[in-house]
């Protein structure tokens, strides 16, 4: 299915507050929170992960997916949500920050969890190649972990599905590639229980930290970037 199919470039992301308050309205509800945009919430998330060790290892995270390079949306973006008859919204991080700085800072603390002292460094969207991994080196450690989003994004509608292209990188001081795993595919996620547009967008807005989790999880707990960061 082509990415296309989902990003217009009209009015969504400025249209997302009217959309939303239009499906609880149309429900019979008022705008409260339960029916406001949770956001993308990872401020309790860690992977478990099998590597443990210490010394210093380096954290990036670069979002290279092509509708926040092309502007079409913020670097906090998500996904869609298509409620019944309504137009779709975005979904962004509930706290309007970078998905890319959400990430970097999951990442740093489960390492963290490990023995590991993490320290992460901010790479923008508009960072060309070289001066993501001129960043990541200027930290001195000796390993770096280089995690890249091509692709990132849910799509609800009676169901929801997750979109994704990742790749990671453990890099040495010397710029040296030691280990590289890559995830890439769509998977169907469900809907749950949920019955309704409010519910179903509820139910989404939970899945998106577990999804996260999992698809750390093969990034990280790959044996041979696992290896690579002991």
């Amino acid at each position: 299915m082509k990415n296309a199919r989902f990003f217009d470039t009209g009015h969504l992301a400025r249209a997302r507050a009217t959309a939303l308050a239009g499906v609880c309205l149309g429900l019979g509800l008022s705008v409260i929170p339960a029916c406001q945009d949770g956001g993308h919430d990872l401020r309790d998330t860690t992977v478990p992960m099998t590597a443990q060790g210490f010394g210093t290892i380096g954290v990036g995270v670069y979002d290279r997916r092509p509708y926040i390079l092309k502007l079409d949306r913020t670097p906090a973006f998500v996904g869609f949500q298509y409620v019944e008859d309504q137009s779709p919204r975005d979904v962004e991080t509930a706290n309007g920050r970078p998905l890319a700085d959400d990430w970097n800072a999951v990442i740093a603390r489960s390492l963290r969890s490990r023995n590991y002292d993490a320290q992460a460094v901010v790479i923008s969207a508009i960072d060309k190649p070289e001066t993501a991994l001129r960043k990541l080196r200027g930290l001195g450690t000796r390993t770096s972990i280089l995690v890249t989003m091509r692709d990132w994004k849910f799509i609800t509608t009676a169901t929801t599905r997750l979109y994704f292209d990742l790749s990671l990188q453990v890099i040495d001081k010397s710029g040296v590639v030691l280990a590289e795993k890559v995830d890439k595919g769509e998977e169907d996620l469900g809907s749950g229980d949920a019955v309704g547009a409010v519910a179903m967008m509820k139910a989404a807005q939970a899945m998106m930290p577990g999804a996260l989790k999992t698809h750390l999880d093969r990034l990280l707990n790959d044996p041979k970037v696992a290896g690579s960061i002991k």
